[in-house]
């Protein structure tokens, strides 16, 4: 890089021009890493993807699970890719090994936890798929359109008491009516939501 300043400038302001050759040397050598890892992960990529998969594959039974496993090896691969021993592929595996009984014994004990805190077995665990949290946030849009298109009292009805858990005959005194109004409220409510959903 050369200095636009002319030389008396350079020379009162500190050299500027070794500042920025440094810090121009500095950012191709970060390039040069990153095109050395890029090298880097391509070569184990290229050796090593295949075989790992299989090998993953051949333990978890499920290609999601393999393909991460996989990414995990190579990840910590690079942290030392110079340094890598002479039998590579025995290393690798080692690794690879390491890595597996790693996610086995976490989700092991992620699978007591859940079973002794009381929450629910194991293989009964309802997952929260991006669908399931899509179709539960549409379902709750149409719930809170339907909400709004009621009367004012109906709604507030109603919130006291699915919501805030608000016992019918405490809903009536609240608001100077009676336990039956407050259970046609309820009711009609009800039945709007049930229309939606249908």
């Amino acid at each position: 890089m050369l200095c636009n300043l002319p030389q008396v400038g350079c020379r009162e302001l500190g050299n500027p021009c070794k500042l920025a050759m440094a810090n121009e040397r500095r950012r191709a050598n970060s390039t040069v890493m990153r095109n050395t890892e890029v090298a880097a992960w391509s070569d184990l990529s290229g050796k090593y993807r295949r075989p790992l998969l299989s090998f993953f594959l051949k333990k978890t039974g499920n290609y999601a699970d393999a393909e991460d496993l996989v990414h995990e090896v190579f990840l910590k691969l690079l942290d030392v890719t110079g340094d890598l021993p002479d039998d590579e592929a025995a290393y690798v595996f080692t690794v690879a090994q390491n890595t597996f009984r790693d996610r086995y014994r976490r989700d092991s004990v992620r699978a007591r936890y859940l079973v002794h805190a009381g929450h629910c077995d194991a293989e009964q665990m309802d997952l929260l798929t991006p669908e399931r949290l899509l179709s539960s946030k549409i379902e709750i849009d149409r719930t809170m359109a339907a909400l709004g298109e009621m009367s004012p009292q109906s709604r507030e009805i109603f919130v006291l008491f699915r919501f805030e858990q608000i016992s019918q005959r405490e809903i009536a005194a609240k608001l100077g009516i009676s336990v039956s109004a407050v259970e046609k409220h309820i009711a009609r409510v009800l039945i709007r939501l049930r229309r939606l959903r249908s």
